[in-house]
């Protein structure tokens, strides 16, 4: 799993001239609104975890850490989670690729996590069965997390699933979500087809998606299922930025990331980028892509736990946001 975080600030609490001044800041950030994202990618079927390596844990692990973090903010009407997928959880185990559709046992078995969102990848869109089954079985999961901006089934020739999700939390938080799995370079896929990820957000039916939710979300939550440290992956913040640059909206964008089996995070203030080099492609460098005043108005707190520096297929990363309304 990878991880980058951008955020951007409205507003900062530690600016305050006077002490009257400086009380009503603290009153406002002290009650400013929670968003907890759990984040989990490229399980590849080790829902059971990995028999040589049991300090990495098992998707029961996500589970109760998940319910553990719900009682903690149980007691605060300010708080509020997200958890996330993003995508190949199909391959890479027996149990993935012995059932009769291959890792339809996986994807049954995810359906006991309450996920909000989730997208398909590489490993499971090579799969013609797999995806097929995954097609008319998505309704059985909780919150109806599947989304797929960019993906599309051949049979119907619509979108594999949603193409975004607006949802309120609990708190009043608006979130708003897409999913993207990185544009092809040949689309050869059995039964679905992915479109490039610039054409898809330029085009006029995003929008028209834009236009009706762009300054009504609070934060947009980039799902995608590139590679952290890929130029892919900061040309499509790029478009996104630029996007809501036309609605004259510094909306909060949370990256999550994927594909690359890493776990990296950039948070405020630290604004670079690691970009591969065309030329070096194992090689990376760094790219400043905004500037910006890092206040509590907007803040990200903590890294993982101490108990939580290896978790679950491969790695799951937690994040705790403070928004300003």
């Amino acid at each position: 799993m990878d991880t980058i975080i951008q955020l951007e600030t409205i507003q900062s609490c530690s600016s305050a001239t006077n002490l009257s001044l400086l009380m009503l800041q603290l009153y406002l950030c002290l009650s400013l609104p929670e968003l907890h994202v759990i984040h989990v990618s490229d399980i590849h079927g080790g829902i059971y975890g990995h028999k040589d390596q049991p300090e990495l844990g098992d998707i029961g692990t996500l589970l109760s850490y998940y319910q553990r973090v719900q009682q903690n903010i149980s007691n605060n009407q300010e708080a509020a989670m997200l958890l996330i997928g993003t995508g190949d959880d199909c391959e890479g185990t027996a149990l993935s690729g012995l059932s009769e559709i291959k890792c339809s046992e996986i994807y049954k078995f995810l359906t006991k996590l309450p996920f909000d969102m989730m997208t398909v990848s590489n490993h499971d869109l090579s799969q013609p069965a797999s995806m097929e089954f995954l097609h008319d079985f998505q309704h059985n999961f909780q919150k109806k997390p599947f989304g797929t901006t960019n993906t599309f089934y051949n049979k119907t020739g619509a979108l594999f699933s949603q193409p975004f999700k607006d949802q309120v939390m609990s708190n009043g938080i608006r979130v708003f979500m897409i999913s993207l799995m990185f544009s092809p370079t040949q689309n050869d896929y059995q039964n679905t087809f992915t479109k490039n990820i610039e054409q898809t957000l330029r085009s006029s039916w995003f929008r028209e998606i834009l236009n009706e939710y762009a300054v009504k979300s609070d934060i947009f939550l980039l799902n995608m299922h590139i590679g952290t440290i890929e130029p892919e992956s900061h040309s499509t913040y790029k478009t996104v930025r630029a996007l809501f640059d036309e609605f004259n909206y510094k909306i909060p964008i949370h990256v999550l990331g994927a594909h690359d089996h890493l776990v990296f995070h950039v948070i405020c203030p630290q604004t670079e980028w690691l970009i591969k080099t065309a030329s070096q492609p194992s090689a990376v460098k760094c790219s400043k892509i905004f500037n910006t005043q890092c206040g509590h108005s907007l803040h990200i707190m903590q890294q993982l736990q101490q108990e939580l520096t290896s978790l679950v297929l491969p790695q799951l990363m937690f994040f705790h946001l403070r928004l300003m309304k």
